[in-house]
């Protein structure tokens, strides 16, 4: 199973049979997972907590901070009502002041980071992914790198408001789009990448890349959204002609299941295909707020367009 599979069969697991099985479960899928994930670590203790294993949740919150150094939020770790059993713990208290002075360093040193692979001597395409948010690039390059043996060049960029260890989003739209927008810039300039360029993302990745090519940030000729979160499509509605008038396309994917997401999504494709953008739209019977198993296929498929 992939990470974000894990996350969202955890969630599942907790809503149908609670957190002992959520927590069994997530723990044994964490053995096979290769990399660092602090959000694992962070549903293993708070699912522990809660389903009365202190001396695990205690254990693994001791790993996650002391030995991998990662930190999480102190306002979620102070409020959240699964870590009560553990709050008199001295040990608790010390890593809530631990990660404090983490996050305090981290928010005080923002940085944005961009992962560009595929260049060589040869002019190529470019395709600019933009994560999902409690996201980075490592978990969301391998859904896109197969655009490299299409012969794409694959920027992947990373926000800088981070939330967490290793877990990036994009609340603030305006400076993700500032961020889109100064990368765009610079590879624009780069001689072996062509003016075909693509824009796509995941989540809420989509409705700052929608802003983007709205703002003009990116010149995009076309875009892929999966699972789109678009919290302020009613307000842009307005704006959406402006893809026509440029002769942008896209395509849009959303699970059936993914019930945070599949409103806007739709809401979009309709907005769009009304005003004569050409988009394709396609509900994934089953699927959650996840990528599609075969999305390398279909990514194949529509740049071969």
């Amino acid at each position: 199973m992939t990470y974000t599979q894990v996350l969202n069969k955890t969630l599942s697991i907790y809503r149908e049979k609670g957190e002992l099985a959520a927590y069994e479960f997530v723990s044994k899928e964490a053995l096979v997972l290769l990399g660092d994930y602090p959000q694992i670590d962070n549903f293993r203790y708070a699912l522990a907590a809660a389903a009365g294993k202190k001396k695990e949740a205690m254990a693994i919150m001791r790993q996650a901070i002391e030995d991998k150094g990662y930190w999480y939020s102190y306002d979620y770790l102070a409020k959240d009502e699964d870590l009560n059993s553990l709050r008199g713990e001295e040990d608790f208290v010390r890593w809530l002041d631990l990660c404090k002075e983490r996050e305090e360093n981290a928010l005080a040193n923002p940085e944005s980071k961009l992962l560009v692979e595929g260049k060589n001597d040869g002019e190529k395409p470019l395709f600019l992914v933009l994560h999902g948010d409690q996201e980075n690039i490592e978990i969301t390059r391998p859904y896109w790198d197969g655009l490299l043996d299409q012969g794409y060049v694959l920027a992947l960029l990373q926000s800088s408001q981070i939330e967490f260890s290793h877990g990036y989003n994009w609340r603030d739209v305006n400076q993700g789009v500032s961020e889109v927008g100064t990368y765009f810039e610079a590879l624009m300039k780069d001689e072996s990448i062509s003016k075909d360029s693509w824009i796509g993302g995941f989540s809420a990745g989509c409705n700052v890349a929608l802003r983007a090519i709205l703002d003009g940030a990116v010149t995009a000729d076309r875009f892929v959204f999966v699972a789109p979160w678009l919290p302020d499509l009613e307000e842009w509605k307005e704006e959406l002609s402006m893809l026509k008038d440029k002769g942008i396309s896209g395509h849009i994917l959303v699970g059936d299941q993914d019930h945070d997401c599949l409103e806007g999504a739709e809401q979009l494709a309709v907005e769009l295909m009304e005003m004569g953008v050409y988009v394709s739209f396609e509900k994934i019977e089953g699927l959650g707020h996840d990528y599609p198993t075969d999305f390398q296929a279909k990514l194949q498929e529509w740049i071969k367009e």
